[in-house]
C-alpha cells in the first residue's frame, strides 16, 4: 500500500509533472539556410587561413571573415575570465582540424579554455513579440553555442570561430603572458600570438559581486529534454551543473514555483508546482513542500543563497489546481484576486507557507513574486500579504511606477523602456531594496539577448545598470529550451533565443559569456569609483569626473546611431586607464 505522501508524489509525476515528448528532431549543426555567395571567396589565399579576433565581433559561417589579424593583446584583473575569438577558414579545404592554446614558461599559471562556437537556426526581431511561422519567416544561422571540444571539420568555402577563454588565479602574478593558438589540419599547421596583460587588480570571486543577477530556472525544460521522470536522482545529477553555472554568474535568486503553470503554457515545458496544495473532505487545506525544499536546499548547495522568489499569486488566467481528497482527483478553479474563493485560497496557504519558511530558516529571503500584473492585482495582493504574512517581501518584475506600489516592493525590476529616471532607482538601491532592469521579447530590440543580437548588446547590459545606478538585471529565461535548442534556437511567439541563454550538456553560449563581461565591468566599476573617491590627486579627480561622464551619456535608445561595441569598448578602455592610473 502507498503511504498518502508516495501517493501523492506519483499523482504529481503524472499530472503536472508530465513532460512533453520531442518526437525526430535533427542532430548536429544545422545548414546555412541560403546560398553561399562565391563572389566573396574569390580573394581567399589557400590552404588554412586563421586570425585572432574580438568577442564583440561576430563572423558568418558561408563569408570569409573581413578583418585581419594575427595577434591580440588581453587586458584582465586577477580573479577575471577574458576572451578571444580564434576564427578559421578555408575555400577549398575539407579536412579534421585540432586547436590548441600553448603555454609556454610562466604561462601555466593560467589555464586556457577551448571551445567550437556552433551556428544554430535563428530569425530576426520583426515586431518582437508575436506569432511566428517558421515555414513563412527567413531563416538565418546565428554563432552561439559554445560546444565543449577542441576539434572540429572545416569545410570548403567556410568560416569557424573557436572561442578562447583565460581564467585568472587571484594570486596570480601581475605581468605580461603570452600564448600560441594552434590551429592543425592533415597537411597545415597555423599559429598565432596572444598575449595577456595581468594587472594588479583583483576581482572578488561571483559569490561577493554585488550585481544583482535574477535569470529565471526552468527545471522542466532540464526533465523533458533528456526525457528522465522529474525530481528523480537522473534529474538532480542534470540540473547540477546547469544552477552551478549560473551561481558561476553570480546568480542572487532561485526560482520557485507556488503553484501549477504559473505562466499558463507559454514556454515549450510549462511550469509545475513545486508544492502540493492538499484539500481534505473537511474542507481543510494541508500543503506538502517536499519539492519546494529540496529544489531550494539543491540551488543553495549549488552556490544560489541570497533570494527565493516564489512565483506566484497572480498566475495567468487565474488558474489554481489542488488536491481534492474527497474526490481523490485534481481540481482546477479560477479565483480572482481579491474575490471570497481567492480569500478562501490565499489566507490559510499564507499563514502556513509563512511558518514553514520560518522553520526552514528562509523567511529573511522569501519572496512572493509577481511578473508583469495589473496594478489593482497588486494592491490586491499586497494587501494579502500584510494581513497574513507581513513578513514575507513581495518581488515584481513589470512595467507599475506607483509610489503606493513600490513603496512595498522589496525587489523590482523595471522593463528597459519605462525609464523611471535616476533619482527613483538611486532611491530605492539606497535603501536596500534591489531594483534592476529587465529585457525580454519586445523591450526593446537593442539591447538585448537574441542568438542574432551583436555580442557586445549582452555587455552592454552591466554598463547599463551602472551608468543608471541599478542593482542589476533579470531576464526571464535561463533555459525555458525549445523543442531543440542545440540546433534551432527559434520560437512560436518570441524572437529567437529569447527564452534561453544557456544550452544542454552544461554548454554556454556567446551571449551568456558577454552577459558575464559586463557583470564583471559593473564590479570593476564599482570597485574604481570607491578608489578614486578616496584618491585626492588631481589626476584621480579628473579620472572620476571623466568615469561619471561616459556614464552619464550611456542610454539604450543612442544604440539606433552606434553600435553597443564602441561604448563598450570606450568604457573598458576607461577602467584601463583608470585601473593603472
Amino acid at each position: 500500500m502507498f503511504t498518502r505522501l508516495q501517493l501523492l508524489l506519483i499523482l504529481l509525476v503524472f499530472t503536472t509533472g508530465c513532460t512533453q515528448k520531442t518526437g525526430n528532431v535533427p542532430e548536429g549543426e544545422p545548414d546555412t539556410p541560403y546560398a553561399t555567395d562565391t563572389e566573396t571567396w574569390k580573394e581567399t589565399g589557400p590552404g588554412l587561413n586563421a586570425l585572432l579576433a574580438s568577442t564583440n565581433k561576430s563572423f558568418q559561417r558561408n563569408t570569409p571573415p573581413a578583418v585581419s589579424s594575427d595577434s591580440v593583446l588581453l587586458k584582465a584583473w586577477k580573479g577575471e575570465t577574458v576572451h578571444a575569438q580564434l576564427v578559421v577558414w578555408s575555400k577549398d579545404l575539407n579536412t579534421p582540424l585540432k586547436v590548441e592554446c600553448k603555454a609556454p614558461g610562466k604561462n601555466a599559471t593560467i589555464n586556457p579554455e577551448i571551445r567550437i562556437v556552433r551556428y544554430v537556426l535563428s530569425d530576426s526581431f520583426l515586431n518582437g513579440c508575436g506569432w511566428r511561422d517558421k515555414d513563412t519567416i527567413p531563416a538565418t544561422i546565428s554563432p552561439d553555442r559554445l560546444e565543449n571540444t577542441q576539434q572540429f571539420q572545416i569545410n570548403e568555402m567556410e568560416t569557424r570561430p573557436v572561442w578562447l577563454s583565460f581564467s585568472i588565479p587571484q594570486d596570480c602574478t601581475p605581468g605580461i603572458y603570452n600564448f600560441i593558438p594552434t590551429i592543425t589540419g592533415e597537411s597545415d599547421t597555423v599559429e598565432l600570438q596572444l598575449s595577456i596583460e595581468v594587472l594588479d587588480k583583483t576581482l572578488p570571486p561571483p559569490g561577493e559581486w554585488h550585481f544583482h543577477l535574477d535569470l529565471w530556472q526552468n527545471p522542466y525544460a532540464v526533465a523533458r529534454y533528456y526525457d528522465v521522470q522529474l525530481w528523480s536522482q537522473e534529474h538532480w545529477d542534470l540540473l547540477e551543473p546547469l544552477l552551478k553555472k549560473l551561481a558561476s554568474a553570480g546568480q542572487k535568486c532561485i526560482s520557485t514555483t507556488l503553484n501549477d503553470k504559473p505562466w499558463g503554457g507559454q514556454t515549450f515545458d510549462p511550469f509545475g508546482s513545486m508544492i502540493t496544495w492538499i484539500k481534505d473532505d473537511q474542507g481543510k487545506w494541508s500543503y506538502d513542500y517536499s519539492v519546494f525544499d529540496q529544489y531550494v536546499n539543491f540551488a543553495m548547495d549549488c552556490g544560489i543563497t541570497e533570494q527565493i522568489n516564489c512565483y506566484t499569486m497572480v498566475p495567468w488566467g487565474n488558474q489554481f489546481r489542488y488536491y481534492s481528497e474527497d474526490s481523490t482527483a485534481w481540481v482546477d478553479i479560477k479565483a480572482v484576486p481579491g474575490s471570497p474563493e481567492y480569500i478562501e485560497l490565499w489566507k490559510p496557504f499564507l499563514i502556513d507557507f509563512r511558518e514553514h519558511l520560518r522553520d526552514m530558516g528562509w523567511i529573511d529571503i522569501a519572496t512572493i513574486a509577481m511578473d508583469e500584473r495589473k496594478e489593482e492585482d497588486m494592491r490586491k495582493i499586497i494587501s494579502m500579504v500584510r494581513e497574513f504574512a507581513p513578513e514575507l517581501k513581495i518581488t515584481l518584475a513589470g512595467n507599475i511606477l506607483q509610489p503606493d506600489i513600490d513603496k512595498d516592493l522589496y525587489d523590482l525590476s523595471i522593463a528597459l523602456g519605462l525609464d523611471p529616471g535616476r533619482d527613483l532607482v538611486r532611491q530605492r538601491v539606497e535603501s536596500g531594496k534591489p531594483t534592476t532592469f529587465y529585457t525580454c521579447c519586445s523591450k526593446p530590440e537593442h539591447p538585448n539577448n537574441f542568438t542574432f543580437s551583436p555580442p557586445a548588446d549582452n555587455t552592454y547590459i552591466g554598463w547599463y545598470a551602472a551608468a543608471w545606478g541599478y542593482s542589476g538585471f533579470l531576464r526571464w529565461a535561463y533555459n525555458s529550451w525549445v523543442e531543440n535548442p542545440a540546433y534551432d534556437s527559434r520560437f512560436r511567439t518570441w524572437p529567437s533565443g529569447d527564452t534561453y541563454l544557456v544550452y544542454p550538456d552544461n554548454e554556454s553560449s556567446v551571449r551568456f559569456e558577454k552577459l558575464i563581461e559586463g557583470i564583471r565591468d559593473f564590479e570593476k566599476i564599482r570597485i574604481l569609483k570607491e578608489e578614486l573617491s578616496m584618491d585626492p590627486s588631481m589626476k584621480a579627480a579628473g579620472l572620476e569626473k571623466e568615469l561619471e561622464g561616459f556614464l552619464n551619456s550611456l542610454h539604450y535608445s543612442r544604440l539606433k546611431e552606434r553600435p553597443s561595441a564602441e561604448f563598450v569598448t570606450e568604457g573598458q578602455n576607461l577602467l584601463y586607464r583608470i585601473a593603472t592610473r
